[in-house]
């Protein structure tokens, strides 16, 4: 009798040890496919926050500008400062502006293949502005000669860009207001 209790004991343990090593493969199962559905998550999160951004861009007002002289200088080009152009100015008018970036229209035929970190240097509405940015695209047209690059704006000093978005504001507003007179 005390064999059998020992063979039954056994047989219990066995089935035990043979349960919790069920249910660990089956709750390791269940954490991977929890990470896979959080993997899908985060990627249509990351999706979603891309479209956001890009529509968020799309639609800051831009204003039209026509600033005459602007001169730019071009800073690095991919992950080198280019000593050959450093301190080689160009000119150009800025077509448009707002406060993520600005369109500008020169005759030089600058690379938009590497990353191609610029510095403007313009007058806009009566303040004299540095500023820092990209180059994102760069269009050609076949009645015109010139160039035009669209440049996303990265200023790196807090004090500039409160200052630069400061006077996009009043210019936007100082727009609206002329709008509404010009209606009534």
């Amino acid at each position: 009798m005390n064999d059998n209790i020992l063979v039954a004991l056994v047989f219990v343990i066995l089935s035990l040890i043979t349960l919790i090593i069920y249910f660990i493969f089956e709750y390791k199962r269940h954490l991977n496919q929890k990470d896979v559905q959080i993997k899908k998550l985060s990627q249509k999160i990351d999706d979603f926050d891309k479209r956001l951004k890009e529509k968020d861009r799309r639609n800051t007002f831009r204003i039209e500008a026509n600033i005459e002289k602007c001169k730019f200088q071009i800073l690095k080009i991919g992950d080198k400062e280019i000593d050959l152009i450093k301190g080689r100015i160009g000119l150009g008018i800025i077509k448009d502006i707002s406060f993520t970036g600005l369109r500008l229209e020169s005759e030089f035929d600058l690379p938009v293949k590497d990353v191609v970190e610029v510095k403007l240097e313009f007058e806009f509405d009566n303040h004299e502005l540095e500023l820092k940015g990209l180059l994102l695209r760069k269009e050609e047209h076949i009645n015109n000669k010139n160039f035009i690059y669209g440049i996303k704006l990265i200023e790196t000093d807090a004090r500039m860009q409160n200052h630069f978005n400061k006077i996009i504001r009043n210019k936007e507003l100082e727009n609206r207001r002329n709008l509404i007179r010009g209606i009534n």
